[in-house]
């Protein structure tokens, strides 16, 4: 069991864990659902049920907006290695805020998770 909650290394290695997974999730989803993908839906199950995946897009979009750039600098700063300067890296890790990054995290899992529902029926009904 983690003792994570007493011990801020552990808890801000974590979330820099959270980092990259929220900001794979934001940056490849767009790569889920294309124009092609989108216009096969509507020509079989018509437009009615494609709005549902056009909102769950729209969330997942506005997500995007609204955590991405913070995400890939931290990805960037402490994850991908753009920084030659392990130091600097490591102060960035310690100044991250898990409470913040677990926040975003749940945000983007919970509309996630919404989109691939209404993803999987919508692929299920062609």
């Amino acid at each position: 069991m983690s003792k994570s909650i007493n011990n801020q290394v552990e808890t801000n290695y974590f979330a820099r864990v959270l980092v990259i997974t929220c900001h794979e999730i934001l940056n490849d989803m767009n790569k889920m659902v294309g124009k092609d993908l989108r216009e096969e839906l509507v020509s079989k199950i018509g437009l009615k049920e494609v709005e549902k995946l056009d909102n769950a897009t729209k969330e997942m979009n506005s997500l995007r907006k609204k955590h991405l750039k913070k995400l890939k600098d931290l990805r960037n700063n402490v994850i991908a290695h753009k920084l030659d300067n392990g130091i600097v890296q490591a102060d960035i890790i310690n100044e991250i805020d898990p409470k913040d990054i677990y926040i975003i995290s749940n945000e983007i899992w919970k509309t996630q998770s919404k989109f691939i529902s209404i993803y999987t029926d919508l692929i299920q009904k062609i």
